[in-house]
């Protein structure tokens, strides 16, 4: 008992000490924080002045960085990129990027919709969504990993007056290097694509897996020509929403230097008769020879078949379903 007097002001004191010490490290914290703000502001800006040549034009309007205390990142009030040598551009309203401080290599990226979107041999687009993410793994020179997801994603023509051109209420895109091949994944629910635009297509659902021979160098030199580039369909179903009509291919394929598809693939038909009347409808010029193939599919039941492509002529088996033009 005599000893508790003694024993407050030793607590007094270590808890003093303790507040300063969390007060001392905070203002460290604080100021480490400020520093690194300063330094990705200093990498933005210094970023943009090296995007902004060669024909190609990047712009973050009035950028400010945020995420204090536990993130950090840059915020747009507006964002906009154009490469003339691609024909390609890209405009939307507002736009942040944010990582952990724990992990700065891994970027969270929010893009307020809608957005404007120009590509080549295309006229202006509008897209807009409900809610979309983006995230990516940085690497030198590129990210190691990126991935998009979004819900209730629409397109729309530059005028908008009459609906969207094509809508989903779900989509994921994924895409990650491989040394330097380059692997793309993507799963789509509910696509919806006007009669404007292609007549007859019912809802769509479906997924696929694609690897793209050097991808990596295609994109490290800005060079998306897919003319003298092999790849690999590691995985393709495309079904109707609410129906068991489906189609599921997997195998190589190439595009030559005048951009004539060849391939070998293998294909799968799930109710051959429901799928052969879609996609009649959708192709009326190849009808004749989809319901000859109807019969040999049927017959096979659930079996694989193989489909050719060479030079851009189709044949199930040995029966001829049309031609692809070059790309």
């Amino acid at each position: 008992m005599p000893s508790s007097p003694a024993q407050g002001p030793n607590y007094t004191r270590r808890a003093l000490w303790l507040s300063g010490v969390i007060v001392v490290a905070g203002l460290i914290y604080t100021g480490i924080w400020y520093y690194l703000a300063g330094e990705l502001n200093e990498r933005v800006a210094a970023a943009l002045l090296h995007a902004n040549q060669n024909g190609v034009r990047a712009n973050c309007e009035e950028p400010e960085i945020h995420g204090y205390p536990f993130r950090l990142g840059v915020r747009c009030r507006s964002v906009f990129y154009e490469d003339v040598k691609e024909g390609v551009s890209f405009r939307a309203e507002a736009a942040e990027t944010a990582a952990n401080i724990y992990n700065p290599q891994h970027v969270v990226v929010k893009v307020e919709s809608p957005v404007t979107l120009m590509l080549p041999f295309l006229p202006q687009l509008n897209l807009r969504w409900k809610e979309l993410g983006l995230s990516a793994q940085l690497d030198r020179p590129l990210p190691s990993r990126v991935s998009i997801a979004g819900s209730n994603i629409q397109l729309f023509p530059d005028d908008a007056e009459d609906g969207p051109v094509a809508q989903m209420s779900a989509g994921e895109l994924h895409a990650r290097q491989m040394e330097q091949d380059l692997e793309l994944a993507t799963t789509f629910h509910d696509l919806v694509i006007t009669d404007g635009v292609a007549p007859n297509i019912p809802a769509l659902e479906g997924r696929a897996m694609v690897l793209v021979n050097d991808g990596v160098s295609m994109l490290e030199n800005r060079n998306l020509d897919l003319r003298g580039h092999k790849g690999q369909i590691e995985e393709m179903v495309i079904g109707v929403v609410g129906k068991k009509a489906a189609i599921s291919l997997s195998g190589p394929m190439e595009v030559d230097r005048d951009g004539y598809l060849t391939g070998q693939l293998r294909i799968k038909v799930d109710d051959p008769v429901g799928t052969a009347r879609i996609l009649a409808d959708v192709f009326p010029s190849a009808a004749d020879p989809i319901r000859s193939a109807t019969g040999m599919l049927t017959a096979l039941g659930n079996a694989t078949v193989e489909l050719r492509i060479v030079r851009g002529n189709v044949f199930l088996g040995f029966i001829p379903l049309g031609t692809i033009p070059p790309i």
